[in-house]
């Protein structure tokens, strides 16, 4: 495809992929007129239920109408709905998280919650989905990554990758593997900083690459490239995130790799890029790289880097050639979409009972009982059973802990316990405020009372020099009702290696359906069907 630079400036729209803000509907419509953007993502901001996503889909397409953008250059709706820990939207048949179908360790399941999830948002307007996440986790305290990972055996993850994909493309979506090379081996949040891995070609061939490898062979719809550093890759220098290194998104993933299909930015707004480069240099680094799509988060940044990068092409300082080859890529990934759409009308769509069905059965086939010599039920013959949940809400992070307001209570009370009481505090406690409530937890639990710990990634979560208060809270609790506590994880299962003795029960989400579940174990009403995804020492 050849085009003149005048051409590549009117058409510059389809190389980039916005959010938009929740409200300010004039303000999309200005964006939207004055840019046609190629396409444009769904986050938190702008939907929280399917109807809300319907309705944003159908306002989007109204602004089209009247800016007078003909159907063919509509912007794809793209979504990042992983399922599990990432969810736009909860209230449809939603996959259980990869971590979660890594422990069910059946490539079928994988396959049904994909393509069910899929066909959900098939039908509410959603062309397109950023995922399915293939990194490899085999850092414990990985703060970014952890359950959105299959797991840490390179083959596994490639296998479920393969089938996540299939399903997406049976349901109905567009996919999107990421975030190449790898972040499964990192410590520290590209939303927050510029993680580094001092990793070489040779280390990342034998692990990370390998799902990239099979994700490309197979025919991926598109490839996220991570705003994560490997200095051993790009050599002496600045730091670069693999977004803006052209070694990495051309001579490893084009070259090396062979991938000549659509490559996405992780959201350029994220702290990794924004804090470290000029938005204004941005998107000419990556589109150099080798980049095709630049993800922004921010209207505002947005509108800056577009401008950037039209003026870049008309001054000659991206040649038309190089942006031909990514509006080729994009007009590419259209008709990708435009033929899934006709092979879906020919292929019968699973009926909703099928589709929850088959999601609900990949989570509860997932909860795993960490310690295979526990016997259960535990909670038999107790005459209360308590509960002390650890959440991800940042709006606790100031209010301490509450009782009563714990979305284990209505759990609980649904398998049969009453008179019980249920406590909430947030991830990130004090090692002292961990001693206090170690305390008063236990003055509130009688001599023949059970205490039930929901745990939320406690070594990925803040520490106090050096210690892990979720942890110490655990084992001082554990102590204190003299061995009544087991645990629930509603993260990744690293922590139970430091919670030896006590029983642990690992559920991967913190989603109601996923706490039921665990807690139908420790009740003895269901069987932990799952296998551990990673390796831990000390662990069967």
């Amino acid at each position: 495809m050849t085009i003149n630079e005048n051409t590549s400036v009117e058409q510059l729209g389809k190389l980039f992929q916005i959010s938009l803000p929740a409200d300010r509907t004039s303000e999309w419509a200005n964006i939207i007129r004055e840019v046609v953007p190629g396409s444009i993502v769904i986050q938190g901001a702008n939907v929280s239920i399917a109807s809300d996503i319907a309705g944003f889909a159908w306002r989007i397409r109204s602004i089209c109408l009247d800016a007078g953008i003909t159907r063919e250059r509509f912007p794809l709706i793209g979504i990042t709905q992983e399922g599990g820990w990432i969810s736009r939207v909860t209230d449809i048949a939603n996959s259980p998280g990869n971590m979660a179908l890594g422990a069910a360790g059946s490539v079928t399941s994988t396959y049904a919650s994909y393509r069910a999830m899929a066909e959900e948002l098939r039908s509410l307007g959603i062309d397109w989905d950023l995922a399915p996440v293939v990194d490899v986790n085999t850092e414990p305290s990985n703060p970014i990554i952890g359950v959105r990972s299959f797991g840490d055996d390179p083959k596994a993850v490639s296998a479920h990758s393969l089938a996540a994909l299939d399903g997406l493309e049976d349901g109905g979506l567009l996919s999107c593997v990421k975030h190449f090379p790898g972040h499964g081996a990192t410590s520290s949040d590209s939303h927050i900083t510029l993680p580094r891995l001092d990793l070489s070609l040779e280390e990342l061939e034998r692990c990370d690459l390998l799902p990239y490898r099979e994700s490309i062979r197979r025919g991926s719809d598109s490839i996220m490239i991570s705003h994560v550093a490997f200095p051993a890759i790009e050599g002496r220098g600045r730091l670069l995130p693999a977004t803006l290194s052209k070694k990495i998104t051309t001579g490893l993933l084009r070259e090396r790799l062979g991938y000549d299909g659509l490559v996405v930015t992780d959201s350029l707004s994220m702290s990794a890029v924004a804090d470290n480069f000029p938005a204004e240099s941005v998107p000419v680094s990556a589109i150099d790289a080798g980049a095709d799509i630049l993800e922004c988060a921010s209207p505002e940044m947005y509108m800056v880097m577009f401008h950037s990068l039209r003026s870049a092409v008309a001054s000659g300082r991206v040649g038309g050639e190089r942006i031909a080859r990514s509006i080729r890529r994009f007009d590419d990934l259209r008709r990708t979409h435009a033929a899934l759409g006709r092979r879906k009308r020919g292929t019968a769509r699973w009926s909703r009972q099928a589709r929850y069905s088959a999601t609900r059965a990949s989570l509860v086939s997932s909860v795993t009982l960490v310690g295979r010599r526990i016997r259960m039920p535990l909670l038999k013959g107790c005459e209360a059973v308590h509960s002390f949940y650890f959440s991800r809400s940042a709006m606790l992070e100031d209010r301490g802990i509450t009782e009563g307001s714990s979305p284990l209570s209505q759990i609980f009370r649904e398998w049969g316990f009453t008179g019980g009481r249920h406590f909430t505090a947030p991830r990130n406690i004090s090692s002292a405020q961990a001693g206090e409530m170690s305390q008063l937890a236990a003055a509130h639990a009688g001599k023949n009372d059970f205490l039930v710990v929901f745990t939320n990634d406690a070594l990925a979560s803040k520490q106090t020099k050096g210690r892990r208060p979720q942890i110490d809270f655990t084992m001082q609790i554990h102590e204190l009702m003299e061995g009544r506590v087991a645990a629930v994880g509603t993260g990744t299962p690293y922590e139970a290696e430091l919670l030896k003795g006590i029983p642990y029960v690992c559920a991967y989400s913190f989603r109601k359906e996923a706490l039921s579940a665990a807690v139908g174990v420790l009740a003895g009403g269901m069987a932990a069907q799952g296998r551990l995804p990673v390796k831990m020492q000390g662990v069967q």
